[in-house]
C-alpha cells in the first residue's frame, strides 16, 4: 500500500509574512508534526507544510 500524505500549502502573499495571525497557524501546524518547506515563487514566499499520515 502506497504511503499517504497529509499536504498543506499556504502562499504567503502579503507584504508581511511575519502577521501574528500567520505565526500562531504555522505554530499549530508545526506542533501538529507538519514539517516545513518554503520556497520564494515570483516575489511571495510559499510555504508548504508536510505530514505523513499515521499508520492504523
Amino acid at each position: 500500500m502506497p504511503e499517504q500524505i497529509d499536504l498543506f500549502v499556504v502562499a504567503v502573499v502579503a507584504p508581511d509574512p511575519n502577521h501574528a495571525e500567520f505565526k500562531k497557524f504555522k505554530r499549530k501546524l508545526l506542533r501538529e508534526g507538519y514539517t516545513l518547506t518554503k520556497k520564494k515563487a515570483d516575489g511571495c514566499m510559499v510555504e508548504t507544510f508536510t505530514r505523513r499520515k499515521q499508520k492504523q
